[in-house]
């Protein structure tokens, strides 16, 4: 017995268009709706398709002319709302803001979120990335007091040059996933002596993308049921006077030696020992960051991924102290661009191979016939050089 599509459920018709709207925006549905009566009679009778509202400054005409009926149609669906910095459709940024209470994702700026009311939103906005469109805009008075309800926030992306991000992870204490990104560097390093240790028992994820001093918000924050750690410290668009900006390269040598030190000397209630994911990227500058790294790892039994970006110190210490048994005994996954021979890493393969294989080596590893060899000790093995990429 065949059946046809129209005998589908409208809700499951519904949600299979939900899944185009998300992928492709609102310019989805026009097709969609002109295909039979039964499709179009979807479209319209289903607020939800209507819910996602994007707002930049290169947008059609045919969609600006759309919001007012979007506004319309939407009723007391879920929200997913984008309005970029340059989005000039401030007639429509009103309207939008008074129906906060129905945001669950939102990607918009500080002016914008300041037109809402953090009382009547968070108690259904899940992810929010906030970002700001000049030096001077803050919402940090925004959050006010924690609302009576329990917050759904559980995402928050803060995009630059947010120098109060510290205080808007205090008003939002249940974040399970924070992205920190793009931050400028003060003047000075952040002196955070004075301030109690921010406990966040709920997060997981944490991403640190340029961020300046991140030393100083590792060793703020105390996360014991952290599972991934992204840190990457490419030092790209690090914005100082040619004096400063040499002085404060010079500091970032510290900045991972230090906040690993102070973990450390914590309580080991504090040590994220069930870190899984753990991803460093140009923040091993010396020795010293090398060696605190190695020691890390010595606590990291449940690690299963590890990625490792750097110019300078070698990485084969590395290698040496992962093929110990002792040592990140469930990692399965190991990515390393730095200073490596093929070699040291068919070393380390064949040993971890004696007590839990790798799925995965990758590296600048040109070398064919030791790839070959690598390859009897690991599942998949390749070289992320261009050369080698632009073969595969």
């Amino acid at each position: 017995m065949s059946l046809h599509i129209n005998d589908l459920p409208p809700e499951v018709l519904a949600e299979t268009f939900l899944i185009g709207v998300r992928l492709w925006g609102l310019g989805y549905l026009p097709p969609v709706s002109l295909t039979c009566s039964i499709w179009n009679h979807t479209v319209v009778h289903t607020p939800a398709l209507w819910g996602h509202f994007a707002l930049y400054g290169t947008m059609p005409w045919r969609l600006r002319q759309r919001i007012p009926e979007q506004l319309q149609r939407v009723k007391s669906a879920p929200l997913t709302v984008y309005v970029s910095s340059k989005a000039g459709c401030g007639e429509y940024q009103l309207p939008l803001a008074s129906l906060c209470s129905q945001w669950v994702d939102a990607d918009v700026t500080t002016d914008m979120l300041l037109l809402c009311n953090w009382q009547n939103m968070a108690s259904s906005l899940q992810r929010l990335s906030l970002s700001s469109a000049s030096f001077l805009e803050s919402a940090a008075d925004f959050f006010g007091e924690t609302p009576a309800k329990p917050l759904k926030l559980h995402r928050l992306v803060l995009d630059r040059p947010l120098m109060d991000t510290l205080l808007y992870i205090h008003k939002t204490p249940n974040l399970n996933g924070l992205v920190l990104a793009n931050i400028q560097p003060g003047k000075r390093r952040a002196d955070l002596s004075g301030y109690q240790p921010l406990r966040l028992h709920e997060l997981q994820i944490l991403e640190l993308s340029q961020v300046p001093h991140y030393d100083a918000v590792l060793t703020y924050l105390q996360l014991p049921n952290l599972r991934g750690l992204t840190i990457s410290q490419p030092n790209v668009g690090v914005k100082l006077p040619h004096g400063e900006a040499w002085s404060f390269l010079h500091e970032s040598k510290q900045f991972l030696p230090r906040f690993l030190d102070h973990w450390f000397s914590s309580p080991k209630e504090y040590i994220p020992t069930q870190l899984h994911t753990l991803e460093l990227t140009e923040c091993i500058l010396t020795q010293e960051g090398l060696d605190v790294v190695i020691k890390l790892l010595h606590q990291l039994p449940e690690l299963v991924y590890l990625s490792i970006t750097t110019d300078d110190p070698p990485l084969t210490p590395i290698l040496e102290a992962l093929s110990h048994p002792n040592v990140c005994p469930a990692l399965l996954r190991v990515e390393m661009a730095g200073d490596l021979d093929v070699g040291s890493v068919k070393k380390f393969a064949k040993e971890r191979e004696t007590f839990k294989r790798l799925r995965l080596i990758s590296g600048f590893l040109c070398s064919v016939e030791e790839m070959e060899d690598l390859r009897q000790f690991v599942d998949e093995a390749y070289c992320i050089c261009i050369g080698c990429s632009m073969l595969v």
